[in-house]
């Protein structure tokens, strides 16, 4: 299963009414992308999870994403066990096909 994250713009500020503008921008991406093959979208603290079947799916994704106001980036994501070694190994197995020369992990 693939993943995306989206992170959102100044919703993240509003007062009481945060979680309005939050399942709003929700419904705005499940209408955006629904057609793709999304299996789940969530609303998470400060971003939203959404994860759909198919790597065939990703470009077009990212072009309805992209055009989505609310939404300050989204990034391709994989989840993993918490282990060094399987990250290490899904890192890799990610970069095959990609000509890079370094890449950047940020945690929290």
């Amino acid at each position: 299963m693939q993943s995306v994250i989206v992170h959102y713009q100044e919703i993240a500020l509003k007062g009481r009414n945060r979680p309005w503008f939050v399942e709003r921008l929700v419904s705005n991406v499940r209408a955006a992308i629904a057609d793709l093959g999304v299996r789940k979208i969530r609303a998470l603290m400060g971003r939203i999870e959404v994860q759909y079947e198919s790597e065939d799916n990703w470009e077009e994704i990212r072009e309805r994403l992209g055009r989505l106001p609310g939404i300050a980036n989204f990034s391709k994501a994989v989840r993993t066990r918490c282990d060094f070694d399987v990250i290490a190994e899904t890192v890799l197995a990610e970069l095959a096909d990609l000509q890079v020369e370094s890449f950047r992990v940020t945690a929290q």
